[in-house]
């Protein structure tokens, strides 16, 4: 079984990919990550995607490859493209592409499966395992948990899969604060409700308390936010330390994204630069103005903020912290949303693994 490993759930966008590229191998080596393709995006002012779906796969086994490297194992999840009409030029499903041509680059990708997937779904997903010994992973939600036992057997008999070639996420997805009790309660029933649970190669508890908007953060200010995933995941470890009741999964999270893709016209919005930096139990939240008054110059200025916050890891800890420090100290660029998309990443994925390491 796989044990004390942290699963980092990753939009594959460009600022998620450059923060794995800038990750060191031995952080590499903790982890296994999960990459959601994202869909195809939108052309607002044309009114058409801006790319066909040939196009939008074309470079993701290479971009993977390039920021992952090979020999190590990661879950793939396309929970955007999924309908039977989405499908290439050369008359192959997205799924079944994306999965051919990772295999093609040496990649050890692991398919991603949902219980309520039909079988048309199920079907390719079969078919991608016999091509290639990865196994599977199922990605448990919420609504799963009254038939949970039932919903599994049920998947294992159509992808002809046995547990020990299986890794299980329960995924609470976004966690509001005032639904802490309730999602604590589920992880502990989903856990209780999985059957033979050191037969599966894999279980873990991924969540996140990030926001699907910022916006009711106080521009030009340092705010906090409980890391609820965390401390449902840490109340779970330490109780299955004296119960024979409770297993301890592995841990997970969204790192500093909501799992909601947020699909608005460029024309019309309004961004505020921030920066989210992770400490032991809060995402720390440094806000700006609007960008169309300051722009990203003013980051600069919340870098020095953390900077000077005795939670700052220091310059040397991770490339994001070192990014920070040196922005601070106006010795990089202040970039843009996606810069600062890696540096909350590369620092959150490297705090996660050493705060994980004491614990092991």
């Amino acid at each position: 079984m796989r044990e004390n490993f942290y699963l980092p759930i990753l939009k594959w966008k460009m600022g998620e990919q450059k923060a794995v590229e800038e990750l060191p191998d031995i952080l590499k080596d903790r982890i296994i990550p999960l990459f959601e393709i994202p869909p195809i995006e939108w052309d607002y002012e044309n009114e058409c995607y801006k790319k066909t779906i040939d196009q939008h796969l074309e470079k993701v086994p290479k971009t993977i490859k390039a920021s992952w490297g090979l020999n190590r194992p990661f879950f793939v999840d396309m929970p955007y493209l999924t309908d039977e009409t989405d499908e290439l030029t050369n008359g192959l499903h997205a799924l079944e592409h994306l999965h051919n041509e990772l295999i093609k680059e040496g990649l050890s990708a692991i398919p991603t499966v949902y219980c309520t997937d039909d079988d048309y779904i199920l079907d390719i997903v079969k078919d991608v395992v016999s091509k290639n010994v990865s196994g599977v992973c199922i990605r448990i939600k919420e609504k799963d948990l009254l038939e949970l036992e039932e919903l599994i057997e049920n998947l294992l008999n159509k992808l002809n899969i046995n547990e020990k070639d299986v890794d299980l996420i329960i995924d609470l997805a976004y966690i509001p604060p005032i639904e802490y009790d309730q999602n604590l309660n589920n992880s502990i029933s989903i856990i209780r409700a999985i059957p033979d649970k050191t037969n599966w190669r894999s279980i873990s508890l991924c969540g996140t308390s990030i926001p699907e908007s910022m916006s009711d953060v106080e521009k030009d200010s340092l705010t906090n936010i409980p890391r609820l995933e965390y401390k449902i995941w840490k109340y779970i470890f330490d109780k299955a330390k004296d119960s024979k009741y409770i297993f301890a999964p592995n841990f997970g999270d969204y790192c500093v994204q909501n799992p909601s893709l947020v699909d608005m016209d460029p024309r019309i919005m309004k961004p505020t630069p921030n920066i989210r930096y992770t400490i032991d139990n809060d995402y720390m939240i440094v806000k700006g103005h609007y960008i169309k008054k300051k722009k990203y110059t003013q980051c600069n200025i919340l870098c020095k903020k953390i900077i000077n916050h005795p939670k700052y890891m220091g310059k040397n800890f991770s490339w994001g912290d070192k990014y920070i420090y040196e922005c601070g100290n106006n010795c990089a660029s202040t970039g843009n949303g996606t810069t600062w998309r890696k540096v909350g990443t590369n620092h959150h994925i490297s705090f996660v693994i050493d705060q994980l390491s004491k614990m092991f």
